[in-house]
This record gives structure tokens, C-alpha cells and sequence, in this order.
């Protein structure tokens, strides 16, 4: 057997997001087998409607049913809002029920993964000789369906379900159903060609969603799982509706996956099939997802194998129409020794409680010990390429805090004075050890020099002194308008003095493209006005604006003029030299702009381009 997958993914790689290194070992709600499960029987009926009275041979006698359902949910979830996946049975709209077997088997399947599950009962039955009562037979089958959408859709608080993640779902000729409820539209039945005109006559079944119920909500499914199902008009299904995924076989003669009437029969009207349907939702550009069995006839989810498989690559192709989600608690190992009692998160990453018995927020490991390093960076908003030096002209405006901007520490002597030349203070940076790649163990302040050194702020020393026991460590350094960095691995901190350069090319840093390089050496990124961990030059959240609304809201700038300048210590200040100037010479713009449009990633020089911060 030979089983071909093709997938679209268009959009569901903004949902595949970066995940923690322990992910493949958390629990993901909607992926794995996580819930018991609880059916509840027919908790209430979805609408009521005019059905056919058997042997249906007439369509004018009819009477009224209740359109009823199962209920599936697993049990113990604490979630309020659930997806919700409506399923209809097949049965060649003349025979059948909610609780096929298999059915019932897929149902509790997805259900132990985290879904809420309804199978729903429809309106069966037309004259199998008449090509008009079969297509009202399918019709039908899409109204109810509809019915069904709204019901959920309007009660969705009293299932604990999520009304924007209903899916529609169904085998054979629940599946054309649930295809016709996303992809039909009034306007599909209107017209002397259609193949919906007998929905007219013997008597009119009324539009789409005047049956069943009339709740005043949408009625369209937000994604479809066809098992073995087609559709009558392939031109039914547009740009911009719901994704889908199909199950076929190549040998099904009931419901063909090509195009052909159902059974070969010629009374049934011709559907396209899974094949076709692939085809046109890659043309319109729908996310979807064809898996086509080779040699496999109708009903396949009979053998066992198939079933499970089916079940599965339902649940992941649906999962994958939503940011992961994960079920907290389980056990894990964060890989620090300051912190006990890990587990995932909701957002499976590995988090344990720090050892900090006197609440002082500092692991009690780290108490009266400390690690002593050099350290060296370079910031490209203060890089002067001509002299391979840092700018200090906040210090020459008198513009350096001698309280540092991160932590609030002061300094207690003149440094800011009496350092020069080479040794002149550029501003303050911070520094950060962390014994995993997220958790902070010991940050602090320190001066940043023009030729790169930090130095202590009370005694000039650049042999720094943190708070941390001896062991290996990432070290991190962050500016208030740069984007941050850290090396890519832990670094052995336990031998004495260690020197860290961030500015050598041969120190290797977190993330991709983690800073700009110039004369063979490496300048932390400039530009991040906002503070946000990006640099944005144009586009929601930008940082020229934050540069122009400082400007334009200096108190001294009287007359709102763009090209005022203010002289100060701000985050806007983005080359650093003591002037926020948003239209001009030496303007602040520049840096952020000349930033994005050299970065690495932007191949296209796309002004709209997003820098990101490699930092975790």
C-alpha cells in the first residue's frame, strides 16, 4: 500500500512556532492521547425539520423530525473552550446512523485528544429512481448540517466549545454534507444551470439555512475533514474558506476520489472527489491536505490499521490549524541546579521553583559566592568605524545617569569625569549569567568603555564580580535600545578570571545573525527605540514614530517642529550622540533603517522588514 500525502501549508507556518528543547517529550492537547473520554447521549436535539416518509416516493410527504446527537468530550479537561468537530455518518443519504461502529471509534479518538465531538443524526432518504429527489436528498443533508453549525456555534458556552474552531466532518455522505456546508452558498443555488434547481420544486427546501433551527449565527464550519466525500461543483469552493484534509481511496467505486456518479450509478448526478477537490483548493489556495491510498476502496477506516492512521493525521492536520497548546504538569528537567520541582507549561516549556528559601530572589546556591570575568562588546549606534572606537558624547553632554537604567543601581564614585581617551565612559549596559538558556540567575550593571570594556561603576576595574556559584553558565549582554545577546553555550565559569568578547567573530552567539558586523568585528544591533526586542522601520509598532512623538512632545519644542532637536538621555537616541533628531542631519531614523535594510535575513532589502532579537 502505497500512501501519498501532499500538503499545502501556506499559513500554518505562522502557527508552527518555536518550541522548547523538551517538546517532543510534552503532552500536546489535540496530538497526543491525553483524556478519558465521556459520551453523552442525545443531551438535546440540534433542530427539528420536514423529512420524507418512507418508501420516499413522493416529496410532498413529509413529516417533522428531531435532528438529535451524541455528545463526546474528554473528561478532566479544564478548558472552557474546546474545538469542536461535528461528524455525520454515511450511508448514501438512505441508511445509517450516529453510531456506526467506526464512527463512534473516530469519535472517542479525537475526543481522548482533547476535541469535543458531536455525531449528529440527518434527514435520509429520496426516490432512487429520480435524479431530482437525490440531489434534495443532499441538500437536505446540507441544511442540517447547517443547523447543526449554528446550534454549537450559538451554544458554544453551554458545551465548554470554542465557536470560532467548529469543524465539519463526515464519511461518505456525511462528508458531502459537511463539504457542502462550508463550501455552498446561497448564490451557488440561483439559475437555470444549476444543479440545484430541483431544490425548487415538490415542493422549495427553502435557502441553505432556513431549516432546522433559526439561530441567528454563521452557519459555515471553519474546517472540513472529508472522509470518502465529494462535491457537486467543484467552482463551489473560493479563495478564503476553509481548509481541508481528505482521506481516499483510489479503488472507491462508491464515492469516486476522480469524478464520476456515485455506485457508477446514472440517476446520481457526477461529484468530484478528493482528487479534484486537492486540486482546486491548491488553485484558489486553501490549506489542505490529500492523503490518497492506493488500491483502497470506500469505508476504509474498516481495517484497523487505516482507522488508527485516519484518526491520527485528522487530529495533527486540525492541530496544525492552531498554536500548539500543551497540557501543563507533567514532569521534566529544566537543566538548572538553582531550580526543583519541574514541569511543562502550558506552553511546554520546563520550568521549576528556584531554590530561594529567604525570598531575596537569588538562587541560594549562588549565596556568597562569586565568579569573576572580563568582558567586551561594542554597540553600533556609538561605533566609529574610523577609529575602531566607541563615540562617548553622552558623557561628554553630561548626559550619563549615574543611576543605571536597568536595576536602579548607583554608582559611588566620579568615573563619568575622570575616565578619558580610550578608557571614556559610553554608557551603562547589563549583564546577565543564566544556567539555563531562559532563567536569570545574577544580573548586573556595569559601565561600558569606548574600546569595549565593562568596568565596575564604583572602582573601574574591568574584573567583574557576580554573585553566582562557580560553574558553567550563558552570559548575556543587553543595552536599553540594541538588541541583546548570549553565547550559544554555557560557558565554564568555575577557573578563575575568563574573558568574553562579544565583539570577536570567533565568540559564538545565540541565534542567527545575532549582531552586525564591521572591520571584522561584531556591534551589538542598533535601533530599538521602543524597547521591544525589535527593530521596525516601517509597519505596526515601528520605531520611527517612537523617535517622532519624542520629538514632537519635547517640552521645549514649542512650535511641534519634526526637525526640532532634543538634547537628552533617551532610548530614541539611537546613534548615541546625546541628540534625539527625528528629520535632519545626524537623524536617529537613519540608524534603525540602515540596520534593517543591511541585515542578512532582509534579502530583498524590504523596508518592512523585522529584526528580531536573538535572545531567549
Amino acid at each position: 500500500m502505497n500512501n501519498i500525502t501532499t500538503k499545502l501549508w501556506c499559513i500554518l507556518l505562522l502557527c508552527l512556532t518555536c518550541m522548547s528543547t523538551n517538546a517532543q517529550n510534552c503532552p500536546q492537547r489535540y496530538v497526543d492521547d491525553l483524556f478519558a473520554v465521556e459520551r453523552i447521549e442525545e443531551p438535546a436535539n440540534y433542530g427539528t425539520a420536514s423529512a420524507l416518509v418512507g418508501p420516499y416516493l413522493a416529496e410532498f410527504l413529509t413529516n417533522q423530525q428531531n435532528l438529535s446527537f451524541d455528545f463526546y468530550q474528554p473528561v478532566g479537561d479544564d478548558l472552557s473552550e474546546r474545538p469542536l468537530i461535528i461528524m455525520a455518518f454515511g450511508g448514501a443519504f438512505l441508511v445509517g446512523d450516529k453510531r456506526q461502529a467506526e464512527l463512534v471509534d473516530y469519535c472517542e479518538a479525537l475526543a481522548r485528544k482533547g476535541y469535543c465531538v458531536a455525531s449528529i443524526d440527518y434527514r435520509k432518504g429520496f426516490n432512487v429512481l429520480s435524479t431530482n429527489s437525490a440531489i434534495r436528498a443532499v441538500y437536505r443533508g446540507a441544511q442540517d448540517f447547517k443547523a447543526a453549525v449554528r446550534y454549537f456555534r450559538a451554544n458554544a458556552a453551554v458545551y465548554g466549545i470554542d465557536p470560532n474552531k467548529i469543524i465539519g466532518g463526515g464519511a461518505s455522505a456525511g462528508a458531502i454534507s459537511a463539504i457542502n456546508a462550508a463550501y455552498l452558498e446561497e448564490a451557488d443555488r440561483v439559475g437555470p444551470t444549476t444543479i440545484l434547481q430541483p431544490t425548487y420544486n415538490f415542493p422549495d427546501l427553502g435557502c441553505l439555512d432556513c431549516s432546522g433551527n433559526n439561530l441567528n449565527v454563521s452557519s459555515i464550519p471553519n474546517a472540513v475533514v472529508n472522509l470518502w466525500g465529494g462535491i457537486g461543483e467543484l467552482e463551489w469552493i473560493n479563495a478564503g474558506e476553509a481548509p481541508i484534509v481528505s482521506f481516499h481511496g483510489t479503488a472507491d467505486n462508491t464515492v469516486s476520489a476522480y469524478t464520476a456518479s456515485p455506485f457508477n450509478y446514472p440517476i446520481f448526478p457526477s461529484l468530484s472527489g478528493s482528487v479534484p477537490i486537492h486540486e482546486r483548493a491548491n488553485l484558489v489556495g486553501l490549506v489542505n491536505e490529500l492523503n490518497l491510498y492506493q488500491g483502497e476502496g470506500h469505508e476504509m477506516w474498516n481495517e484497523a490499521s487505516l482507522a488508527i492512521e485516519i484518526q491520527e493525521k485528522s487530529a495533527e492536520f486540525l492541530a496544525n490549524l492552531m498554536p500548539p497548546v500543551y497540557l501543563a504538569g507533567g514532569t521534566c528537567d529544566d537543566g538548572d541546579v538553582c531550580t526543583t520541582n519541574d514541569v511543562f507549561d502550558a506552553n511546554c516549556n520546563c520550568v521549576g521553583t528556584l531554590i530561594d528559601a529567604n525570598n531575596d530572589g537569588i538562587c541560594d546556591l549562588n549565596q556568597n559566592n562569586a565568579i569573576e570575568i572580563n568582558v567586551v562588546a561594542l554597540l553600533s549606534g556609538a561605533y566609529d568605524n574610523a577609529t575602531a572606537l566607541m563615540r562617548d558624547d553622552l558623557k561628554n553632554f553630561n548626559l550619563i545617569p549615574t543611576t543605571d537604567p536597568y536595576l536602579g543601581t548607583t554608582m559611588t564614585g566620579n568615573l563619568l569625569n575622570t575616565l578619558t581617551g580610550n578608557d571614556a565612559v559610553v554608557d551603562w549596559v547589563l549583564l546577565e549569567l543564566r544556567s539555563s538558556t531562559t532563567n536569570i540567575v545574577e544580573q548586573k550593571a556595569f559601565l561600558l568603555q569606548r574600546d569595549g570594556d565593562l568596568i565596575d561603576p564604583n572602582t573601574a576595574s574591568n574584573d567583574l564580580n557576580l554573585e553566582a556559584n562557580p560553574g558553567t553558565y550563558y552570559v548575556a549582554i543587553q543595552h536599553r535600545n540594541h538588541l541583546g545577546v548570549m553565547t550559544a553555550n554555557p560557558i565554564d565559569l568555575s577557573n578563575g578570571l575568563t574573558t568574553i568578547d562579544f565583539s570577536s567573530l570567533q565568540t559564538p552567539l545565540w541565534g542567527t545573525h545575532s549582531t552586525e558586523e564591521q572591520n571584522g568585528k561584531r556591534l551589538l544591533w542598533a535601533g530599538d527605540a521602543d524597547a521591544n526586542d525589535e527593530l521596525i522601520y516601517q509597519g505596526t509598532n515601528n520605531d520611527v514614530n517612537t523617535i517622532f512623538f519624542y520629538v514632537l512632545g519635547d517640552a521645549g519644542n514649542v512650535n511641534s517642529n519634526v526637525n526640532y532637536i532634543s538634547t537628552a538621555y533617551a532610548n530614541a537616541d539611537l546613534n548615541m550622540d546625546g541628540q534625539v533628531i527625528y528629520q535632519g542631519v545626524g537623524n536617529d531614523p537613519n540608524e534603525n533603517f540602515f540596520a534593517v535594510l543591511t541585515h542578512p535575513g532582509n534579502v530583498l532589502a524590504a523596508p518592512n522588514f523585522v529584526v528580531y532579537e536573538q535572545l531567549p
